[in-house]
C-alpha cells in the first residue's frame, strides 16, 4: 500500500508525511491537530505504515466526534481492525 500524501477525516484534510523520528525515537507516528498533519516514522515496515497510519485516522475520529476513546481502546481498536482490512482487501489507498 502506498502511503497517500494526504487523506481526509470528517471533512478535515490531512497532510500525511514520512519521517526519520516523527516524535521520538519509540514511536511509529503521531497527528497534530493544529495544523493538521500525520507523521509516520519512514523507518518502520510497510506493515507497521499502515498499522500506524490506521491509528492516526481513529485517533483523528476520536477527537473530532469526541467520543473519548482512551488512548488503550484506540490501540485495541486498531489492533483489531488493521488485519481484518488488510486480510480482507478491504485497506487500499
Amino acid at each position: 500500500m502506498l502511503i497517500p500524501d494526504e487523506i481526509q477525516v470528517a471533512g478535515h484534510t490531512f497532510a500525511v508525511k514520512l519521517e526519520d523520528n516523527p516524535n521520538k525515537p519509540t514511536e511509529m507516528g503521531y497527528i497534530t491537530f493544529e495544523n493538521c498533519v500525520i507523521r509516520i516514522s519512514k523507518t518502520i515496515s510497510a506493515s507497521q505504515k499502515e498499522a500506524t497510519l490506521l491509528h492516526e485516522i481513529l485517533e483523528a475520529v476520536n477527537s473530532i466526534h469526541r467520543i473519548d476513546l482512551r488512548h488503550k481502546q484506540i490501540e485495541q481498536l486498531e489492533a483489531g481492525l488493521y488485519p481484518v482490512l488488510k486480510q480482507n482487501n478491504l485497506w487500499r489507498l
